[in-house]
């Protein structure tokens, strides 16, 4: 009969994991210099013999800490982000996924370390500038590649708008301890207004963040790069798509309209019968033909009735759903299945 008995390693794997669980919450309670090795040690159900045989001393205990923590949030937090193909979504993901990984008290090492040893050079503080830094890295790559295809709004540099995005974050999540499922939802909205984003960009990614009237023109945030500093802008973004109102929620500038106007053209100049997707109507801006076509209204057109229901989806698939599907069939457009036939039914020609 095999033996049920754990082996040295096993027994010394769990006595690390325990200390370094103990030792999380001490550094998230009360910080490095606070930090008592007998009580992380009792806390953990060990000596602090047994601590010492594991971590030389506390500095090696809260560097063992941070990469532990650091290793926790990539397998939980990373792995939501690398599963969303879109860079707004991954964002998205990135802020919702933070907010209720740090509702565990562990979760909060950095941050508080980050506070501690903000200006001194030592090795825990610069462990925590690295972690910082990846994060920081890892949101300028999303957004570097939701400007390149249209779903992030131009602002201010890409780097100066990731610093933004995690310290608003981090922010959300340490005035909302213990307040979910709000923290979750308002750390969304944080990182949204920081993008300079309209809720009904991240609505289908957050239950409960509803789109709202005054969340207008995402391209005024590009149209105000030259009527405010960089952090008076991002702050501000953070701060009013917190209550749900973007700070830059006046009418759209003569730009924007003028480019709306023109993605409005396009649509109007689909023939019944054919289709064109969002890239063929804005190849540069694909998602903005979305908003143009969410924020339409009828009542103010004197064009007609707009034929929105004509434009699809790249792979032929529709975004709402039966309505328009039925739309298109009575207008004898081509199917799949449940998507258009691109193929037969796409119209061909660059738009003006």
């Amino acid at each position: 009969m095999p033996s049920t008995r754990s082996t040295q390693a096993e027994r010394r794997a769990r006595s690390r994991s325990a200390l370094l669980e103990s030792a999380a919450r001490g550094l998230s309670r009360h910080g490095y210099g606070n930090l008592v090795l007998e009580q992380v040690a009792r806390e953990a159900g060990y000596t602090r013999g047994a601590l010492y045989h594991q971590f030389e001393d506390k500095e090696a205990l809260a560097l063992a800490v941070l990469e532990w923590v650091d290793q926790t949030w990539r397998d939980e937090v990373g792995g939501l982000v690398e599963q969303q193909a879109e860079p707004v979504a991954a964002l998205i993901a990135l802020a919702r996924g933070h907010a209720v990984f740090c509702r565990r008290d562990v979760a909060r090492v950095a941050i508080a370390l980050r506070l501690e040893f903000s200006g001194r050079d030592h090795p825990v503080g610069r462990e925590v500038e690295r972690i910082s830094e990846t994060l920081v890295k890892r949101c300028i790559r999303l957004i570097d590649a939701g400007r390149k295809d249209g779903s992030i709004p131009a602002g201010p540099p890409a780097r100066a708008v990731a610093v933004a995005l995690v310290g608003a974050l981090e922010g959300a999540v340490i005035a909302l301890a213990g307040q979910a499922p709000h923290d979750e939802l308002l750390a969304a909205r944080a990182v949204a207004g920081v993008l300079g984003l309209e809720a009904h960009d991240v609505a289908a990614g957050l239950p409960g963040l509803e789109a709202h009237d005054e969340l207008r023109s995402d391209r005024a945030v590009a149209d105000a790069r030259g009527l405010r500093r960089h952090d008076d802008l991002l702050a501000s973004g953070a701060v009013a798509d917190a209550r749900g109102v973007h700070p830059l929620a006046s009418p759209p500038s003569r730009r924007a309209e003028a480019r709306a106007e023109r993605i409005l053209a396009r649509v109007r100049a689909i023939p019944a019968g054919f289709v064109r997707t969002y890239g063929d109507i804005d190849p540069r801006a694909p998602r903005l033909v979305g908003r143009v076509l969410a924020h339409y209204d009828p009542a103010a057109d004197a064009h007609g009735e707009l034929p929105w229901h004509r434009v699809v989806r790249a792979d032929g698939s529709l975004a709402q759903g039966d309505a328009q599907r039925q739309r298109l069939r009575r207008e004898g457009v081509p199917m799949r299945g449940d998507r258009v036939d691109l193929r037969r039914a796409r119209m061909s020609g660059d738009p003006q």
